[in-house]
Order: structure tokens, then sequence, then C-alpha cells
């Protein structure tokens, strides 16, 4: 399984940098923004939010791996009927 440089810097670029400045900023906080802070992230707003951003996520997750499979279904199809043996069988 090979790594692609190139995707996995825009990966951390994406996603690494607003968590480390979230993390850095929740540090700044008073004790009381703290808990303002920690109660606004487990209210049901916030859970549901995060619930249908990752339900998003996964779906988009299954449609690559189903354009992946399909793909490599199309390659086996290709090599297999493309040889001498099955010409004309099918």
């Amino acid at each position: 399984m090979s790594v692609d440089t190139d995707r996995l810097i825009s990966f951390f670029i994406l996603w690494g940098t607003p968590a480390v400045f979230s993390i850095v900023d929740y540090f700044k906080l008073s004790k009381t923004e703290k808990k303002e802070a920690i109660r606004d992230l487990t209210s049901v707003k916030s859970i549901v939010t995060t619930g249908f951003i990752l339900t998003g996520e996964v779906m988009a997750s299954l449609g690559k791996l189903q354009a992946v499979i399909s793909a490599a279904s199309a390659r086996y199809r290709y090599f297999y009927f493309s040889h001498w043996w099955c010409r004309g069988r099918y």
C-alpha cells in the first residue's frame, strides 16, 4: 500500500491547522469561558450537527470505496475476458 505524500500533506494542513488553533484558543480561555464552551459542545444542537457531518463523511467515504471497487472490477473483467481462452465463450 503506497502513501501519496501530497494527499497526506494536504490532509494535515486542512485538518491539523484548525485543530491546533482551536486547542490553543481553548487554553487561552478563563475557567468560566471553558465551562461555557464545554456546555455548548455537549448541547443537543452541537451533537446532532456533528452527527450529520460525520454521517455525510461516512457516506462520502463509502462512495469513494464503491468507485474503487467498481474500477477494480472493471479491470478484472477486462483482464479476464480479453485473453484467448475466453474469447468466443461469452
